[in-house]
């Protein structure tokens, strides 16, 4: 299972409308039994390719830093990194994200 949202990026430290041609994509599920089958890729691709069809060509996703099986996932597709960030929250006293790094496009 895969899920999309095609209306406003929405992550717990991070919210916003989506373009036109933007789509946020979140949630990968495998059933454990057909983990390591490449299925969560192959799921993926038909979903850009859906989403293509409806003239979003724009895909935002987030991935946990310590979430490996996630950024493996990604790599296989060619997500590339665009920033790192870090939230602090404090009992609900205090909920900040700091940008570490921006990482630049290879060409």
């Amino acid at each position: 299972m895969t899920w999309c949202d095609l209306e406003k990026f929405n992550f717990e430290t991070y919210h916003r409308r989506l373009g036109d041609r933007e789509v946020y994509l979140f949630g990968a599920y495998t059933d454990p039994a057909y983990r390591g089958q490449n299925l969560a890729p192959f799921m993926r691709m038909k979903c850009y390719g859906a989403l293509r069809a409806m003239g979003r060509d724009s895909f935002f996703s987030t991935t946990e830093y310590f979430n490996t099986a996630a950024r493996r996932f990604k790599k296989k597709l060619g997500a590339v990194d665009e920033s790192l960030h870090l939230h602090v929250g404090i009992l609900g006293w205090f909920s900040h994200t700091f940008t570490l790094r921006r990482y630049t496009a290879k060409t």
